[in-house]
């Protein structure tokens, strides 16, 4: 039997080229909590992030100042559901310097 399972989808930092932080492991997958941090002290951080459906399209921005935070997605707001073959991609002013996390279920 077919079940969801919560996990810890994805973490990591931010590249400061679009890559991608989060694909679909060919099942259904939902994103309850998508959480940036500017770990930096002194340069604040552009944030963008993308859904790719085929084709990549920006969903969300944050300017985060030094030791800012931000959240993409988290209790209480819409969760993403991405299809099995869906791609979540991120870029950042500066590598190494912001901090990702990303939760969710997976059915399967």
């Amino acid at each position: 039997m077919a079940t969801w399972n919560a996990k810890n989808l994805s973490e990591g930092q931010l590249p400061n080229a679009k890559g991608t932080i989060l694909a679909a492991t060919g099942y259904p997958t939902i994103i309850r909590q998508f959480h940036v941090y500017n770990t930096s002290a002194v340069t604040t951080e552009t944030v963008i992030v993308y859904y790719k459906k085929g084709t990549s399209r920006g969903i969300g921005r944050a300017v985060l100042g030094p030791l800012e935070s931000a959240d993409f997605i988290d209790e209480g707001l819409p969760t993403l559901e991405l299809d099995a073959t869906d791609i979540i991609e991120g870029v950042t002013t500066n590598a190494t310097t912001v901090d990702y996390t990303i939760g969710g279920a997976v059915f399967s």
